[in-house]
């Protein structure tokens, strides 16, 4: 019994695709009656059995783990609920920036077309889970949220519309001059070239949009000192 036992376990680290092809992994074996959050509970799929020396950049590559294995229609948002996936399970620890770095979540991998607004709504991103405490200024740093990540490609008025992101949503509380300082917000980093009258047209930031309910004077102090640090540096 004990040979059969040592030999169940040895799995082969290369698997190959034929084996795991879509005529035997179908929706059809892989309901979600099967695979229930009961069976797959966090007690079984604990970070000690799951750990990153198990589950390394090496054996989980690109290549294995394509666009064509894992499409939209197989991972959908009601197999991929925000109840499964909570910010406990998902905790910071676990998901670094060392693991989850540029090179490997790219914009190629991570387009548009895959997170559009509709997969990625108000509701599941509110703002209990993505609170200022979990979302400091230590984590997210100039360095790693520079000019060239964050273009105004990326960033268009589509994907930021003023129905997004409501006055409710941005309080004075929540940006307060604390967590917006001039140091971080230096005329550097806004000059007069990447702030220019063509990106900031009349068009775009019309009165309706931002309109005095919305933007009081301390968000209007806010602004004229942004403005003032970029003058006096261009």
């Amino acid at each position: 019994m004990q040979q059969n036992v040592i030999f169940l376990t040895r799995v082969p680290v290369r698997l190959n695709n034929k084996r795991f092809s879509g005529e035997r992994f179908s929706g059809e074996r892989f309901s979600g009656e099967r695979f229930s959050g009961e069976r797959f509970s966090g007690e079984r799929f604990s970070g000690e059995r799951f750990s990153g020396e198990r589950f390394s950049g090496e054996r989980f590559s690109g290549e294995r783990f394509s666009g064509e294995r894992f499409s939209g229609e197989r991972f959908s948002g009601e197999r991929f609920s925000g109840e499964r996936f909570s910010g406990e399970r998902f905790s910071g620890e676990r998901f670094s920036g060392e693991r989850f770095s540029g090179e490997r979540f790219s914009g190629e991998r991570f387009s548009g077309e895959r997170f559009s607004g509709e997969r990625f709504s108000g509701e599941r991103f509110s703002g209990e889970r993505f609170s200022g405490e979990r979302f400091s200024g230590e984590r997210f740093s100039g360095e790693r949220f520079s000019g060239e990540r964050f273009s105004g490609e990326r960033f268009s008025g589509e994907r930021f519309s003023g129905e997004r992101f409501s006055g409710e949503r941005f309080s004075g509380e929540r940006f307060s001059g604390e967590r917006f300082s001039g140091e971080r917000f230096s005329g550097e980093r806004f000059s007069g070239e990447r702030f220019s009258g063509e990106r900031f047209s009349g068009e775009r930031f019309s009165g309706e949009r931002f309109s005095g309910e919305r933007f009081t004077y301390c968000t209007f102090c806010a602004a004229h000192l942004q403005y003032t640090l970029a003058d006096t540096t261009v």
